[in-house]
């Protein structure tokens, strides 16, 4: 984008084979082979180590954490489920504390042993609230809502935030950035001692896969009683061999031995079966925790099943990594490194550890087959751009990509990391092919109430269509075997760092040297906003943004060949699925093409009338231009055929008028009352590497993109990198009175990274200083972004 040497910008350069082919796996050498048996042998060893441990498993049912304990109820359907929703309830007496009305938050004494609840209630009169658009939260951490009402919020305040010395309370917004609730919502909070617990169903099921071979002491605490004094007939059976018969009782521990007969490959799966009684729930037990400790001396043999996992998981990730980078033994150390770490996991908690290595082991696995695909997609997708792709560039990419793609992946398969909006969007697509399709698809659409909130928007709120059709996409995901919640997290993540792979396209596109394109893709890689986009579980968005990008790769790569029928086809496809993909994308990308296509015109025009001034300039050169248009105005007008258009008397009834000034005394959005110089001094903060709990990590790149505009020399490539930033900084400002949630942010940060990158490469070029100053840029972004990302793995919950 600001080589000094000219560049044929939007120009494709004769179509062929190319100039560097894909690295092929050539002759296999005995480097390769020696470092790829002492990984494995290291593999064993780590096994072998990690189960001469022998656990104990504390599982407090009806917790946050018992969920993958519980393989039938851990994301299944309530009707399909084998245990019941968790459930708290007292074991003491109340202890009533009044709530000030002018104060917005209260100080409790803390040092308080095991698990609280907390009850909210509503302060009285005639100008009391609603609590359910509420949270609260105790010392900065918010609480796990175990039931609400309008009048009444029930929390658990888990142990280790009741043992700290004061317990601060502070109503929250249900969504993070929302309005803070006025003082004098709440009158009056009451604690009391409490356990959390499930009632079991006819047969449930809580299974610990890998945990070793050996006696094992099992107790349980559970009530051995229905409430209508109906026999309960409980048995407990382990591994499916029945070994207690239980009476019925009150509340009580029951103990009992699991022999190591019946644990032969490694795996304990507890099964509690007893008769039901309806409430109209069909209710089994009562259960409060279960505890599981060696009984003992064990067997150092790991099971043979985990055996196999970390095998796959050690060499397949040696074999993409010796593919990429050609050196068997610093692939063999990559490997040894995570194989220590699983190792040590395993060793120090076996669970949740054991319940990842399943996953991994697939995404190892699915890594390999991506490696080969990406190979030969990316040497043929330069190559149709009509770009150089050297062996080197080739390798490089591929390395940033599988690594923002391990750490980003990896995490998710954490079986408590929570995307806040993915269980969401999955269930809407569940809907619609549930017999909801046409209550989506049509004005009544139950996403727009979500999205717009008449609490945010007002009784007569705009209608603003929210469309359906990547739920309709998402479909697809119930056809594969896993957890729909899961698909979407694992696509999030491939897409998101496919766009490493984009960027650099599309930076030597622009121009950018080989390096510079590097440098653009790696920056994108490290910078936390792109972690933070996962976490927030906002499919529709990350895959909406994705396709703006990659339509503006598309436009830049075929630009001269655009008035081809092929490549018009193509475009067309591709705008018209990022109108019907998402809403607001298709905005961003309407606007961005209306502010293009007159700029591209005149370039096209001048340089026709002085050719000598443009070293790429052709005949017919506003052809393209024309194509771009049609295509958009074909891709609008399909777009609302096949959907929008049965919102547009609506939009003309409500919207406008909303917006416009028709709507006597509407607030528009969230922030409508904020000054729009502090809306703007709210980004200072969150654009940098330390702000919580978001945090985007874009300084450096937001200081070096104005230096990168100023030296770009392409009149085609400025005109697209100045539309980028007009569109983004528009729609800045109407995020001060539309709830913009900072999407303009993500869509412009491709940009930021392809003009950062040549000010990046000139201090690479500088020297030793130069080279120390690049690499603590990296260093500095990644690092936040780590720090970022395990963090909001750890804490966030749902």
């Amino acid at each position: 984008m600001a080589g000094a040497v000219p560049n044929p910008t939007f120009d494709a350069a004769p179509l062929g084979r190319p100039s560097a082919a894909a690295p092929a796996w050539a002759r296999l050498r005995g480097a390769r082979w020696l470092a790829a048996l002492l990984l494995a042998l290291a593999t064993l060893a780590g096994m072998l180590a990690a189960y001469s441990v022998r656990p104990y498993v504390a599982i407090d049912i009806g917790d946050y954490l018992d969920r993958p304990y519980l393989p039938l109820t851990f994301n299944q359907p309530e009707s399909t489920a084998d245990f019941y929703a968790p459930e708290v309830g007292p074991i003491g007496a109340d202890e009533p504390t009044d709530w000030p009305a002018d104060r917005a938050a209260i100080d409790l004494p803390g040092k308080r042993s095991g698990t609280w609840q907390i009850t909210v209630l509503a302060a009285d009169g005639p100008d009391s609230r609603s609590l359910k658009e509420y949270t609260l939260s105790v010392n900065g951490v918010r609480l796990w809502i175990a039931r609400s009402s309008a009048r009444e919020l029930v929390l658990v305040i888990p142990p280790e935030l009741a043992a700290a010395d004061t317990l601060r309370l502070q109503l929250e917004p249900g969504l993070v950035g929302d309005p803070m609730p006025p003082a004098g919502t709440v009158g009056q909070v009451r604690l009391a001692p409490a356990r959390t617990f499930r009632w079991t169903s006819a047969r449930s099921v809580i299974s610990l896969p890998g945990i070793g071979r050996g006696d094992w002491q099992v107790a349980l605490t559970a009530v051995l009683k229905h409430p209508d004094g109906t026999p309960l007939d409980a048995t407990i059976v382990a591994n499916g061999t029945p070994l207690v018969r239980l009476p019925d009782s009150d509340r009580r521990q029951i103990s009992f031995v699991v022999p190591a007969a019946l644990v032969p490959d490694g795996d304990l799966t507890i099964e509690l079966r007893s008769n039901t009684y309806s409430d109209p729930r069909r209710l089994g037990m009562l259960l409060y925790d279960v505890r599981v400790a060696p009984a003992g001396p064990g067997q150092p043999l790991p099971p043979l099943r985990f055996v196999l996992y970390a095998l796959l998981i050690a060499l397949s990730l040696y074999w993409c990594l010796v593919r990429i980078t050609r050196r068997p033994y610093l692939a063999a150390a990559a490997g040894l490194v995570v194989v220590l770490g699983g190792a040590w996991a395993l060793a120090v908690a076996r669970f949740p550890t054991a319940f990842m290595l399943p996953r991994l082991a697939l995404l190892a696995i699915w890594s390999v087959l991506l490696l080969l695909v990406l190979e030969r997609l990316l040497a043929w997708a330069f190559a149709q751009a009509g770009v150089a792709l050297s062996d080197w560039l080739l390798r490089a990419l591929l390395l940033v990509f599988f690594v923002g793609y391990w750490i980003k992946a990896g995490a998710m398969l954490y079986p408590y990391f929570v995307g806040i909006d993915m269980a969401l969007q999955m269930q809407w697509a569940r809907r619609i092919f549930s017999g909801e399709f046409w209550t989506f698809y049509g004005t009544d659409n139950p996403m727009n109430e979500r999205t717009m909130p008449t609490a945010e928007w007002g009784a007569n709120r705009p209608v603003i269509p929210y469309s359906p059709w990547f739920h309709i996409m998402a479909g697809v995901f119930m056809l594969l075997p896993m957890p729909m919640v899961l698909a979407g997290h694992m696509f999030s993540a491939l897409v998101d760092c496919s766009r490493v792979l984009l960027i650099a396209l599309l930076g030597r596109k622009a121009g950018l040297s080989e390096r510079e394109a590097l440098f653009a893709g790696a920056l994108y890689a490290v910078t936390p906003a792109t972690f933070l986009l996962h976490s927030w579980g906002n499919l529709p968005t990350t895959f909406g943004i994705w396709m703006t990008l990659l339509s503006t790769v598309y436009l830049v790569a075929a630009y001269r060949r655009l008035d081809q029928r092929g490549p018009f086809v193509v475009l067309l496809l591709l705008l018209t699925a990022t109108m019907l993909i998402y809403t607001v994308m298709a905005v961003f990308m309407m606007l961005f093409l209306a502010l293009l296509l007159p700029a591209l015109w005149l370039i096209e025009r001048r340089a026709e009338r002085l050719p000598r001034a443009f070293a790429d300039a052709a005949a017919g050169a506003r052809r393209p231009v024309y194509a771009i248009g049609l295509a958009a105005l074909a891709a609008l007008l399909i777009a609302t055929a096949v959907y929008y258009g049965q919102y547009i008397p609506l939009i003309i009834a409500r919207t406008l008028p909303y917006f416009f000034g028709g709507a006597v005394g509407q607030k528009v959005g969230i922030q409508n009352s904020q000054p729009f110089l502090a809306y703007l001094a709210d980004y200072i903060p969150r654009l940098g590497y330390t702000a919580r709990p978001v945090m985007f990590g874009l300084w450096i790149p937001l200081v070096l993109a104005p230096i990168g505009l100023l030296r770009l020399r392409s009149r085609r490539m400025l005109a697209l990198a100045i539309c980028w930033a007009i569109v983004t900084v528009l729609f800045t400002i109407a995020g001060n009175r539309i709830s913009m949630v900072d999407k303009q942010i993500f869509y412009f940060m491709p940009a930021m990274m392809l003009l950062a990158a040549p000010v990046l490469d000139w201090a690479w070029r500088r020297g030793l200083l130069g080279r120390m100053a690049v690499a603590c840029t990296y260093l500095l972004s990644f690092a936040a972004a780590l720090a970022l990302w395990i963090e909001r793995v750890a804490t966030i919950r749902q």
